[in-house]
C-alpha cells in the first residue's frame, strides 16, 4: 500500500468524517446548491423571458440584437450559477443515497 505525500484531497477528508458529519454535509450541500440552482435559474428564466417577449413584441427603443445581447449575457451570468448549484445538489444527493445504502447494509452496531 503506498502512502501519499502532501496534502489530503477532499474525498480523504469526507471519507474520514463520522457518518453523522457527512450526513450533515450531503443535506449542507443539497440546500445550498437546491438555493442556488432555484434562485439564479429562476433569475435566468425570467431574464431569458424579458429577452424573448422584447424581441416578439418589437417595441419602440429596441430591437432583435438588444434581445439578443441581453439573453446571452442571462445564459452566461446565471447560467454558470445554475450549473454550479446543480452539480452541488447531485454531488449531495449522491453522497447521501451512499450513506443510505451502507447503512441499510450494515444495521450497526448492537451492544451484547
Amino acid at each position: 500500500m503506498q502512502e501519499r505525500i502532501g496534502r489530503p484531497s477532499i474525498r480523504d477528508n469526507v471519507q474520514t468524517m463520522s457518518d453523522a458529519s457527512r450526513r450533515f454535509f450531503a443535506n449542507l450541500l443539497m440546500a445550498v446548491g437546491g438555493l442556488m440552482t432555484i434562485l439564479c435559474g429562476g433569475c435566468t428564466v425570467f431574464f431569458l423571458g424579458t429577452a424573448i417577449l422584447t424581441s416578439l413584441r418589437g417595441s419602440e427603443g429596441s430591437n432583435a440584437s438588444d434581445a439578443l445581447s441581453l439573453g446571452i449575457s442571462a445564459i452566461l451570468v446565471g447560467g454558470m450559477p445554475t450549473v454550479v448549484g446543480a452539480a452541488l445538489f447531485l454531488w449531495g444527493r449522491r453522497m447521501k443515497r451512499q450513506l443510505d445504502a451502507q447503512a441499510r447494509r450494515s444495521p450497526g452496531d448492537t451492544v451484547s
